[in-house]
């Protein structure tokens, strides 16, 4: 026979706890909207010649986080079949690099690049390639994310260190002009960059297949950003130019 003491007790335990379970599941829900409002998600469209290429989605995160998602379209998914993804993660006080990921699915080639800073500041790829850098280096995607963070009389000219797959250079954002571009049925005034990237040593660069980003560090070629001033500040449109060829991404409305 159950005592009437132990039935109290019982009802105490599961009183007590089912508001433990709802006050962690409170907790949990106020985390995830916290996650939620401090990550910015935006889609681009790529076009060559005309012509839908690729989507791309940019997901931004306060935390220090910034994420790129790539995926071939069309006649050219058809031809050259990718769906990439890019993650870096970098202190969201001075933009420096903390780690990297890029996961390469380009039809029957499959690759992962993993790189992480350690305390000695060097950049350890895959668990074996070390490649020395300063403490403030950053990466093209980390700089993207000063482009849209700060005002162009900060970053206007300034040469930063850069890092990209075992390769060391500097970089730059050389303001240009100031542009109304169409987006939302709305006129939005941007701001107009070129994007320069000078890679000085790359002997320890890390090879693999990337349709998406090996093409965009040759010397011959032009890029540029339009940057709107109202915040949260965006990428609007970006164009990557080779002599008379060009690669346009925009916004998705």
């Amino acid at each position: 026979m159950v005592s009437a003491t132990t039935i109290i007790y019982t009802r105490h335990w599961n009183i007590g706890y089912k508001r433990e379970v709802f006050l962690e599941t409170i907790k949990l829900f106020i985390f995830i909207i916290f996650i939620i409002s401090n990550t910015y998600c935006q889609r681009y469209d790529i076009n060559i010649l005309g012509i839908h290429a690729a989507n791309i989605i940019q997901e931004k995160s306060d935390s220090g986080s910034i994420k790129y998602t790539t995926q071939n379209r069309g006649i050219f998914d058809l031809i050259w079949p990718a769906n990439n993804s890019y993650l870096t993660m970098y202190d969201p006080v001075d933009y420096t690099l903390k780690s990297y990921e890029k996961r390469i699915r380009q039809g029957d080639k499959n690759a992962v690049v993993l790189g992480e800073l350690d305390t000695n500041n060097y950049f350890l790829y895959n668990g074996k390639d070390k490649i020395k850098i300063s403490n403030d280096t950053k990466n093209i995607f980390t700089l993207l994310v000063i482009a849209q963070e700060k005002n162009k009389n900060t970053i206007d000219g300034v040469w930063y260190n850069y890092e990209h797959d075992g390769m060391i250079g500097r970089a730059r954002f050389l303001f240009a002009d100031s542009i109304n571009i169409w987006y939302k049925n709305d006129s939005i005034l941007c701001d107009h960059y070129r994007f320069d990237i000078s890679i000085n040593d790359s002997s320890q660069s890390i090879k693999v297949p990337d349709y998406f980003m090996n093409n965009i560090f040759h010397n011959n070629v032009v890029r540029e950003l339009w940057i709107s001033r109202v915040v949260p500040k965006k990428i609007i449109k970006a164009k990557i130019g080779m002599g008379f060829f060009s690669v346009n991404a925009r916004i998705r409305e």
